[in-house]
């Protein structure tokens, strides 16, 4: 994914804050990290595939998209830079699950805010993620 600078994360969130909270700070916790809203920008830019759940970090939980870390190249016997991409572990209970599905939704609605002309994002609410979430844990599922 291209590269989006932590100053760009926080214009976006204050712009979804105003325009949408009235001024209100949304909490750390559900925030979308870089990396994450990376992801989800590059998704304007290729063919849309579905977010795993690993990915969607908050920006407490990851900054960036990969690691680098070395590794011992067997056909060389040389060490060698490689890069890692991060993921934290699945959601273990429907608290955790609930909490990631907000910040993929906000990570939709940050994108909304950078690319208000797309198609895919017009008339986009916080409300409907939340009513996905209500659906979820309701009666018919």
């Amino acid at each position: 994914p291209r590269k989006v600078l932590q100053e760009d994360v926080d214009g976006l969130r204050r712009r979804y804050e105003l325009a949408h909270l009235g001024g209100k700070k949304l909490p750390d916790a559900i925030v979308p990290s870089k990396g994450c809203l990376e992801r989800k920008l590059a998704e304007f830019d290729s063919a849309h595939r579905a977010e795993p759940l690993e990915l969607v970090t908050t920006r407490q939980q990851d900054d960036d998209n990969t690691l680098l870390g070395s590794a011992l190249d067997p056909a060389s016997k040389m060490f060698k830079l490689v890069e890692k991409k991060l993921g934290i572990r699945r959601p273990e209970n429907s608290e955790e699950l609930r909490c990631r599905l907000r910040t993929l939704g906000l990570s939709w609605l940050f994108a909304a805010v950078q690319y208000p002309n797309r198609r895919v994002v017009q008339g986009l609410t916080r409300a409907y993620f939340e009513e996905y979430i209500e659906y979820l844990y309701g009666e018919e599922v």
